[in-house]
């Protein structure tokens, strides 16, 4: 007989009644916390608590079963949990495979356990005296052997309780404020918008003369399709007559627009006096025109229901409304402070509802989804509406949903995140697999490290790990850290007999010298590192006899680099230290060619870096110690990155985009974060295609590996968007509706607070917006405005010409604020007024600045640079110079406060030495 395995795959749609709710976490105060919310009684709760797994006996989560009550109507806390026959529970929307009849089911459990099917811990099965009560989490063991002989007396305390105070007494205006504003959660009472209490009590009387017309129109009509059709000749009186009908019986049907404004300006009223029955009538004001169909014309608001649920997004059929533009902008400000302070009430599902369904903005909705925790709905939309399929799988892994995050996975390719999931889950052939394919897939891409790291880690491959290791010798860019990685695994696992050959083999290799370079730094390395002495004194005879064979091939600076390596192997010969240094004052120094120096002596340029000429580049940032610049290349947007030396990593970062004229997109390329951090985020303003992470692998010569991927929130209508401050908050910015809207996250992702603010019809925006965050505080340029929004409004300062760019000083520092212009500038101070604000840049056509460590501001244009001090609320110019070169698109400041670089669109950078 064939024996099959019973699993369960999740469905569409919930296939049983909510009767438990599955409380994800390992604390009985947030347990308590949530079922305290509940409106059952607590006594008829049961409680399983559901171990990690059968070797961790940890709870992993809490099944609170109801025993009279159905669970559907409490608030949505966690994973909701049906009953299938009379013993075993699992997800509402879990269909059992391969399907079995209760009565087959029933025969296959035990008759004395209670059972729970978790997604992730499997089936575990309850004995009676596994249960427990509310109250057990309440009552505690105080029959402790405690020792009391140390205990010192406190403070006495008055006998007798004199009175009960206020620290601040309230006035009688706000007694009853925050009530009239808060949302019940009561049971709908209304059935249609109450009026508004402008509206005239004649205003609801019907039109006597509407009804007997539409009746008459309706007889004639039916009437006429009898008489004989005319097919010649000029109109008789009954087309006359059916014309009249048909035209009468059209506008008693046609929608009234004034009862339809009268309808939404009861809808602001209801909004404002009771935001929760006003949310059920309020009128959807964004999306994606997922309907189905014209539904019949009507001139009211019917009720919806306002938690978010996925499967009402679209489909049904629309009622097109023309609201007049104040009423637009009125609505859309009042759903997003709704949404807001659904999110500060916990509310998460109500903002979500507003967020998606009334503004149409799903990236918000995700957001607020999964800060709630709501993990499949949040996933959904990030896959159906956003199409982030990452952030999707990401929101089912920690909402526990591993199955479902493994065909999301499998999908993207990510198979070494697929084999962890299966691992997880005790699928440990399915687990092997998949590994094997992550290998293969960073084998094909050269990526050596990798895939050595998952067959050691992963698969305890270790005989394959060193073959993979030894492979990327000497040819691929992570030469010298597979080396490195390779005596690490046989200094894990004491293999000093196969290092010892390994160093051999090394030597003998028939290497370049620009190979063998690396080779002898590292054996310099290894002598000092390296546990086993034997091996370390093989590496150091192998480092000098490859320093003696290379010294006649090198250079002046390769011989200078051989040498140092060879005063390490013996730090202690003070002659051989002697003998290097005379060794180098003997060699005849080749003529220098002379620095190229600009009109003032103390700025020189030191070198020139090309990136790719066949790029068209846009843009440039520094992070940590590399250079990035993005710019398009056919129907891609590229991205490179090099080294302020000089070094040029050739490991290029590309992503297709829409055909078009995509030169005219702006880019935006920024750090996901002001404090050192390895992510960058890019986005081609006004785009709509997505741009999923991609990684800059670490080699030899850059350390780190660096993602770039899009940017937080609905990304194809940003226009501006800043990096993570210091407590981790970044804003993005876009235009809908002729308004502002700016939108906040936390370090984690989630939407924090999104704020509107109206615009001038006719300004003129510049592209990308300028913005940039300091101190809690927004800056972003509006035209010739400067706004600047805190937690309580935004405000704004007039200059005399259109802001084109803006930049700040680094953090944690005095807050200096440069405006570039399209002629000069102006540097403003945090608390400026009329005698804080300093112009530069005289004369300067669109010029381009940047703040360096020292405070100093950088400004180029015009063919000009010009270097200027800001302390102490004053600008000094320091230093001017003309430059022989394109103006710049980027001015780069690198780590060391005398050093800038300037790239201009052919991807040439000019560093410069400002001494």
């Amino acid at each position: 007989m064939k024996m099959q395995t019973l699993q369960f795959q999740y469905t569409s749609r919930p296939r049983r009644k909510t009767v438990a709710w599955f409380l994800k976490g390992n604390s009985p105060a947030a347990w308590l916390t949530i079922i305290s919310q509940w409106n059952v009684p607590h006594h008829s709760l049961r409680l399983l608590l559901i171990p990690q797994s059968i070797t961790n006996r940890e709870p992993c989560g809490l099944l609170v079963i109801s025993n009279k009550d159905s669970l559907e109507q409490v608030a949505p806390a966690g994973i909701p949990y049906g009953q299938t026959t009379s013993r075993l529970f699992l997800p509402v929307e879990a269909q059992i495979f391969p399907e079995v009849t209760n009565s087959e089911l029933q025969s296959l459990l035990s008759e004395q356990y209670t059972y729970a099917w978790h997604p992730q811990c499997g089936l575990v099965a309850f004995e009676p005296e596994d249960e427990k009560t509310v109250a057990d989490f309440l009552f505690g063991d105080f029959n402790r052997q405690t020792d009391w002989i140390h205990t010192i007396p406190g403070n006495a305390v008055l006998s007798q309780l004199r009175s009960i105070s206020l620290i601040e007494l309230p006035d009688f205006s706000s007694l009853f404020g925050q009530e009239e504003k808060e949302i019940g959660s009561d049971a709908p009472s209304l059935d249609k918008l109450p009026k508004a209490p402008n509206e005239s009590a004649f205003d609801e009387i019907p039109n006597p003369l509407q009804l007997p017309t539409k009746w008459l129109a309706k007889g004639i009509l039916s009437l006429t399709k009898y008489v004989p059709t005319k097919t010649s000749g000029p109109p008789t009186w009954i087309n006359h007559l059916e014309n009249w009908a048909s035209q009468n019986l059209f506008n008693a049907f046609k929608p009234n627009e004034a009862k339809r404004n009268k309808e939404i300006n009861r809808l602001l009223n209801l909004l404002e006096e009771n935001p929760d029955e006003g949310l059920r009538f309020a009128l959807p004001m964004g999306g994606d025109g997922g309907y189905r169909g014209i539904a019949p014309p009507s001139d009211s608001l019917s009720m919806r229901d306002i938690n978010f649920n996925l499967s009402q997004m679209g489909g049904g059929a629309a009622d097109f409304w023309d609201i007049p533009y104040d009423f637009q902008m009125q609505l859309l400000e009042r759903y997003r402070e709704l949404a807001n302070r659904e999110i500060q009430l916990g509310r998460y599902r109500r903002a979500a509802y507003i967020y998606a369904h009334l503004l149409g903005d799903y990236g918000a909705a995700a957001q607020t989804l999964a800060a709630g925790r709501q993990w499949r709905e949040a996933a959904a939309l990030y896959k159906e509406k956003l199409n982030k399929p990452e952030e999707a799988a990401k929101c089912l892994i920690q909402g526990g949903l591993w199955a479902e995050a493994i065909a999301h996975y499998e999908e993207l390719k990510e198979y070494e995140k697929v084999g962890d999931l299966h691992r997880k889950l005790d699928q440990d052939e399915a687990a092997v697999k998949s590994y094997r394919q992550a290998v293969d897939h960073f084998h094909q891409q050269r990526s050596h490290i990798e895939a050595s790291r998952i067959l050691e880690e992963k698969l305890h491959a270790t005989d394959e790990a060193i073959e993979e290791l030894e492979a990327g010798w000497p040819h691929s860019s992570q030469a010298k850290r597979c080396l490195e990685n390779l005596f690490g695994l046989y200094t894990k696992h004491g293999f000093h007999q196969s290092a010892h050959q390994k160093i051999h083999d090394l030597s003998e290799m028939n290497l370049t010298l620009s190979d063998r370079l690396p080779l002898v730094q590292f054996l310099t390395e290894t002598t000092t590192t390296y546990p086993d002495r034997a091996v370390c004194e093989h590496a150091e005879e192998n480092a000098r006899v490859l320093v003696s064979r290379s010294l006649k091939q090198a250079n002046n600076s390769q011989k200078k680099e051989l040498l140092s390596h060879l005063s390490q192997l013996v730090p202690s010969d003070k002659l051989l230290q002697r003998d290097t240094g005379r060794y180098l004052q003997q060699i005849k120094q080749k003529p220098k060619a002379p620095k190229r120096r600009l009109q003032n002596s103390a700025i020189n340029l030191v070198r020139t870096i090309e990136l790719s000429q066949e790029v068209d580049w846009k843009t440039a940032v520094c992070l940590g110690n590399s250079i990035f610049a993005a710019g398009y290349h056919d129907t891609s947007l590229v991205v490179e990155r090099c080294l302020w030396d000089g070094t040029v990593d050739h490991h290029r970062l590309k992503w297709s985009l829409s055909p078009g004229d995509i030169h005219a997109y702006p880019i935006l390329l920024i750090p996901g974060s002001t404090t050192p951090d390895h992510s960058l985020m890019v986005r081609a303003v006004t785009a709509r295609d997505n741009f999923k992470d991609q990684t800059f692998p670490e080699n030899d010569r850059f350390p780190d590996s660096v993602t770039v991927g899009d940017i937080k929130g609905l990304s194809h209508i940003i226009l501006g968007a800043t990096p993570g401050s210091l407590n981790g908050v970044s804003w993005n910015l876009a235009i809908q509706r002729n308004q502002l809207l700016t939108s906040s996250y936390n370090q984690q992702g989630y939407l924090i607070a999104s704020h509107t603010i109206p615009i001038l019809e006719d300004l003129t925006l510049q592209i990308p917006i300028p913005c940039l965050e300091r101190r809690n505080k927004l800056y972003f340029a509006l035209g010739n405005q400067l706004g600047i929004l805190d937690s309580q409004e935004a405000h704004f300062e007039e200059f005399h010409r259109p802001i084109k760019s803006m930049v700040a000083s680094t953090p944690n520092t005095q807050v200096r604020i440069a405006l570039s212009f399209d002629q000069g500038g102006t540097v403003i101070w945090s608390g400026y007024g009329p005698n804080t604000t300093c112009s530069f840049g005289e004369g300067l056509d669109d010029p381009i600045a940047c703040f360096n460590r020292k405070g100093n501001l950088i400004v180029s244009g015009s063919g000009t640079l010009e270097i200027y001090k800001t302390q102490q609320q004053k600008l000094e110019m320091i230093k001017s110079s003309t430059l022989n070169s394109p103006d710049p698109i980027a001015v780069l400041a690198s780590n060391h406060a005398d050093q800038i670089g300037l790239l201009d669109q052919s991807g040439n950078i000019s560093v410069y030495q400002c001494d």
